[in-house]
């Protein structure tokens, strides 16, 4: 068996002094000279676990430089493992997706990988009920803040991405704010698999089939009120930027891909089909450039925001039925209802890989 032989550079050691005029070089530190090591040799490490997370970045940012975190690298999402297992959400806690479902389809296995996600802005990808990334998101447990607007959703698909947490008790349990705008085929029907978002602070149902009967349901049950200012809440956290150590990384990613080769000549060809038929490439290309509105622009705003009046409430109920005696707990058990699995739930959770 031929030993895996590692690379170094007489530039990682010397390097040249750019303050001088002369030609001078200055000698890099030892850590310097160890992180740009490993960084070449990135491949070839087995855990960063223990390390710690000063050394990480300085790392990450190093191999970074390289060519190890290009998408056409088939090392690339081994390599991001490597960092995810040891830093999480270091690495990555916000990302933004927003109308890059070519992005997410053709390296959806890379996307599997960050599992500590907190923010994740998937708007305009128009995915559909039957995609893997509703799944994927269904099983993210550290998630607080999640946007779905304008991706072609419907009951089914609000079914899907609650099915973790209403079987299992898995999942984004911790959801704060959820956008669900400008999805028209959602309807009052799912209103009850919303509910299961116990902690959630804030709702966007603004361009849905949801209608005054179903956020009645949602204000009853729950401890939403509908409150049309906190969609500017909504526009701030989905701000449309990374967060992490990957944040150049992934950014990279999405120009490359809107850059590609292959989407030059998609667009080309749209250009001249347009001028066949008439149209002018001033058109064409104002159709390409444009953005998603917010269903604000187009739709009646239903925003709901936790009320504060209505917390103060459970909380003294909640008081009140700790004073019951564990007898009359144990008397009112037998006769509580055991929540029946539908066969949609069983085909989706025969799907999980949990």
């Amino acid at each position: 068996m031929q030993e895996k032989r590692c690379k170094a550079n007489v530039e990682d050691v010397i390097t040249l002094d750019p303050t001088s005029t002369k030609e001078t070089f200055v000698l890099s530190s030892l850590r310097t000279i160890c992180i740009r090591f490993i960084a070449i040799n990135i491949e070839h490490v087995d855990s960063l676990v223990g390390f710690p997370e000063l050394v990480g970045k300085a790392l990450f940012l190093e191999v970074e430089k390289g060519s190890h975190l290009d998408l056409h690298n088939p090392q690339c999402g081994v390599i991001m493992q490597l960092f995810l297992d040891a830093y999480h959400a270091a690495v990555l806690e916000h990302l933004t997706l927003r109308s890059a479902h070519l992005l997410i389809n053709q390296h959806f296995d890379l996307w599997q990988r960050f599992t500590h996600l907190r923010i994740l802005d998937l708007g305009g990808c128009r995915l559909g009920d039957g995609h893997d990334m509703l799944s994927f998101v269904g099983q993210l447990e550290c998630l607080t803040c999640l946007s779905f607007q304008d991706n072609c959703l419907s009951d089914a698909g609000a079914r899907k991405l609650t099915c973790p947490l209403r079987v299992l008790a898995h999942g984004p349990s911790n959801l704060r704010i959820l956008d669900l705008s400008a999805n028209p085929l959602l309807t009052n029907d799912a209103v009850r698999y919303l509910l299961h978002f116990e902690m959630l602070e804030i709702l966007d149902l603004s361009g849905t089939k949801v209608s005054k009967r179903g956020i009645k349901k949602l204000e009853d049950k729950s401890l939403l009120m509908v409150d049309e200012t906190a969609m500017r809440d909504v526009e701030k956290t989905f701000c449309g930027v990374c967060v992490g150590w990957a944040a150049d990384t992934i950014t990279r990613w999405t120009d490359k891909l809107q850059c590609s080769p292959s989407e030059d000549s998609n667009s080309n060809n749209k250009s001249t089909v347009a001028k066949f038929y008439g149209r002018s490439k001033q058109r064409m290309a104002l159709a390409q450039t444009l953005t998603i509105c917010k269903p604000s622009n187009r739709y009646p705003v239903i925003c709901l925001r936790k009320s504060k009046h209505k917390c103060d409430v459970r909380l003294g109920q909640s008081h009140n039925t700790r004073s019951l005696s564990g007898e009359q707990h144990r008397s009112d058990a037998p006769h509580r209802k055991q929540h029946e699995l539908s066969k949609e739930d069983m085909a989706l959770m025969a799907s999980y890989m949990i």
